[in-house]
């Protein structure tokens, strides 16, 4: 039995909002990735006081995941040339509906073989000058150890973007260490982070920042450090033995 005429309407009607519906998702997702680039490398190089450039976002509403490509920091003003750091791929899963909720839940958030840059020199390095650029920004915005507890009426300001990570993970890390004349590779320990904040208490951008890079630059500055000590073993023992064995003219 033929539908009436409305009901084929209707049936075409609703037919068309889906796919509407479907091209709409499809575009603000394509349109969410270039957001996130653009916002990167606006905001990035305001909290690093240095370069910053994301070469790709990726994002998926469907599965709740983001794929970043070529995030590179560079070095602050008065250090070598090139990059800081190279993180070559981040890959974060999410809860899709936690976008509309109080708090963006990061369920997963990881990076795989990024490459990082660690000159010394006058008692100080590039790695503590960033940490402590970053920690001066941060503090001014309230964004490093303050908690996220005043709310939006008791401050009179819209809403604050909070966040919570349940796992972040970073793997293959590699660090050259440039001393003087001395240049060493070295390996970077897998860094593992837990419960940075929770879906009823999250993180505002700011401390979540404030957070992970406090813990991935203390390790690139303690693996330098452990680098340099090895060499400078290496090189005393050499010399001891070259003595003891007649070694040389």
């Amino acid at each position: 039995m033929a539908l009436p005429k409305f009901g084929k309407f209707l049936l075409w009607f609703f037919g068309a909002i889906i796919c509407l519906a479907v091209v709409s998702v499809f575009v603000i997702t394509l349109m969410l990735g270039k957001i996130v680039k653009s916002s990167v490398n606006e905001l990035g190089p305001q909290l690093t006081g240095t370069t910053v450039e994301l070469a790709e976002a990726d994002i998926s509403l469907f599965s709740g995941s983001a794929t970043l490509q070529g995030l590179r920091i560079g070095n602050p003003a008065g250090w070598g040339e090139g990059d800081l750091a190279s993180l070559g791929h981040i890959h974060l899963d999410l809860e899709p509906m936690s976008i509309f909720g109080d708090t963006i839940v990061i369920e997963d958030l990881d990076i795989e073989s990024p490459v990082f840059r660690y000159e010394a020199k006058d008692g100080t390095s590039n790695v503590n000058e960033l940490l402590t650029y970053m920690e001066q920004i941060l503090g001014a915005l309230g964004g490093e150890d303050t908690a996220a507890e005043t709310t939006p009426e008791e401050s009179g300001d819209s809403a604050p973007v909070l966040l919570s990570v349940g796992h972040f993970g970073l793997r293959g890390g590699e660090v050259t260490v440039i001393a003087g004349d001395r240049t060493i590779q070295a390996k970077l320990p897998d860094i593992d982070m837990t419960d940075l904040g929770t879906p009823e208490q999250g993180l505002t951008p700011g401390q979540l920042a404030g957070r992970m890079s406090k813990r991935v630059l203390a390790d690139i500055a303690t693996a330098a450090a452990k680098a340099l000590a090895k060499q400078q073993l290496e090189k005393a023992l050499g010399g001891k033995l070259k003595g003891i064995f007649g070694g040389g003219d």
